[in-house]
């Protein structure tokens, strides 16, 4: 039966493909159509054009031809000022045919300008209209059928669910979001999030939009010495309270690089704020990079204690800049480029949080920032940056622009691991996006890891689920029960195997219900097969 079930999927993923391939073609003739209808305007135009001129050549000529015979007659019957009379005539007839030309002429100009930027705005209509193009919603009913006929009711809601976002005409107004932006701010919210946006998201969203020109400027119109200042001011704010940097910062006379210093976690929690983190620049590579500065110290035994100081914090980031950009950027230094499109904008998050220092941080801020939790996600960052890969491929701009997840690409995400309706419902999924990302329609790789725990917290808000680690630890469970994505420990498999078997008893294989999921046998092995063809993708 799972050969059959493989195969009906890989028909399924060969009939979409298909259809793929028959919509760009027809993208492609309508384009050819369009290009064909300009040039045969532009050809008619053109012929009449021409007309117009020999015609006007033709009138020319006769007037120069009445000029010589004006000319021969001179001598005998025409006088001079008869001559002139005449010539005059003559320029005035064709004074107000060669206007007209010069108006005709720029009037097609004109017309034709106006039908470049029209085929260029409907090329870039059907640009958008492919990259969004999904085919999960063109499924032939039959390989649906035979694929999920056991599902049962699990199954019918997530297909209604899927039918209802791919129905919609454009990404923006898909039911989830459109539900999220059209739905009025007092609306009700679930219980685990209440408490959190109704004090302090406002206020989170505000700093993760906020882009202060005042602020960020200042950074990328500073002079080398003024530079050097800010960067100091960045790693004073950054080192916080464990060592001195605080009070050295406040006498001048003092020198910050010489008496303070920054730990491996005040680093990696600078990374993470400042959103440096990309496929190049991986957080393995961040790690490895401040292992090397702090092996490479000349401080002696401080090189061991597994912390920089001033000067190498400026190393590494001149390092990390020639990773992220390994071919430079025009111009542009690539040191340059990540501070003006980085570093400078997270020191105006981090002004902004200190003119809002009277407000506490929300429970979950503080648990992102503790380093079991970095730790984990670090030893993941393979796995997520695949999985964030392929869902920004899917619906990846023409320019190649791949640096970003658009959001209904993350719903569908949650659709096919089944984190949503099973669960969380569409109200939970939206307000733990938005906690994250505000009003944005894309999600940066920082957001998606930010999100994942985000909805973690918000699922398991049990007490068999303590901290946000095992939160976060047991929605991968959820996402990966198989084990073929995740790099989960035997301990942690065990325990969440254990808290399972405790929470469903013999209905654990028997469709029965765990904190509102539905689970069969079935959608076990669904998950199992779409973990398999995401395997054989990478």
């Amino acid at each position: 039966m799972s050969a059959i079930q493989a195969a009906g999927v890989k028909i399924t993923l060969l009939e979409k493909q298909l259809f793929l391939e028959k919509e760009k073609l027809s993208l492609y003739q309508e384009e050819v159509k369009d290009e064909i209808a300009s040039m045969k305007k532009k050809a008619e135009l053109k012929e009449k054009h021409l007309k117009e001129s020999r015609a006007l050549v033709a009138d020319t000529l006769s007037h120069f031809q009445k000029l010589e015979k004006m000319c021969n007659s001179l001598g005998s019957s025409v006088t001079a000022k008869q001559l002139v009379t005449d010539l005059k005539a003559s320029m005035q007839a064709l004074t107000p045919r060669l206007k007209k030309e010069t108006q005709k002429a720029k009037a097609e100009k004109d017309l034709e300008r106006t039908e470049k930027q029209a085929i260029a705005k409907k090329k870039a209509v059907k640009s958008r209209r492919a990259s969004s193009f999904r085919p999960m919603a063109f499924e032939s009913s039959e390989s649906k059928s035979s694929i999920l006929e056991d599902e049962g009711e699990e199954e019918d809601e997530v297909g209604e669910l899927m039918s209802n976002l791919h129905e919609a005409p454009t990404p923006t107004t898909s039911p989830l979001m459109r539900k999220a932006y059209s739905a009025p701010q007092s609306g009700a919210k679930s219980p685990s999030t209440a408490a959190d946006h109704s004090t302090t998201t406002p206020h989170y969203q505000e700093r993760r939009r906020s882009n202060t020109a005042e602020w960020v400027n200042e950074g990328r119109e500073a002079s080398s010495e003024e530079m050097d200042i800010l960067i100091k001011e960045i790693y004073v704010m950054m080192c916080g309270s464990t060592n001195n940097a605080d009070a050295n910062a406040k006498d001048h006379k003092r020198d910050v690089s010489l008496e303070s210093f920054m730990t491996q976690e005040e680093f990696l929690r600078f990374v993470t704020l400042a959103n440096l983190v990309d496929s190049n620049l991986t957080m393995p590579r961040v790690e490895a990079l401040f292992n090397s500065t702090v092996r490479s110290s000349s401080r002696g035994a401080k090189k061991f204690s597994k912390r920089i100081q001033y000067d190498d914090f400026g190393t590494v980031l001149q390092d990390m800049a020639d990773i992220k950009y390994p071919y430079g950027n025009g111009a542009k230094s690539a040191m340059d480029t990540m501070m003006t499109d980085f570093v400078w904008p997270m020191r105006s998050r981090l002004k902004i949080k200190q003119a809002l220092s009277s407000r506490q941080e929300t429970k979950f801020e503080k648990d992102w920032l503790k380093q079991e939790v970095m730790t984990f996600f670090n030893n993941q960052n393979e796995p997520l940056m695949n999985l964030f890969k392929r869902y920004s491929n899917m619906s990846s701009k023409p320019d190649g622009h791949r640096g970003a997840m658009p959001l209904d690409q993350f719903c569908q995400f949650c659709l096919d691991y089944e984190i949503t309706p099973a669960l969380c419902s569409q109200t939970e999924l939206m307000d733990a996006i938005h906690f994250i990302i505000g009003k944005k329609l894309s999600i940066s790789f920082t957001d998606y890891i930010q999100c994942l725990a985000k909805l973690a917290e918000v699922i398991h808000s049990g007490s068999d689920t303590p901290n946000l680690l095992s939160k976060v630890q047991a929605l991968f469970h959820d996402i990966d029960r198989s084990g073929s994505i995740f790099k989960l420990s035997r301990e942690v498999k065990k325990m969440e195997q254990e808290r399972r078997t405790s929470t469903m008893g013999k209905l654990q294989l028997a469709g029965g219900r765990e904190q509102g999921r539905r689970v069969s046998q079935m959608s076990q092995k669904r998950i199992s097969n779409v973990n398999k063809l995401f395997m054989m993708d990478m």
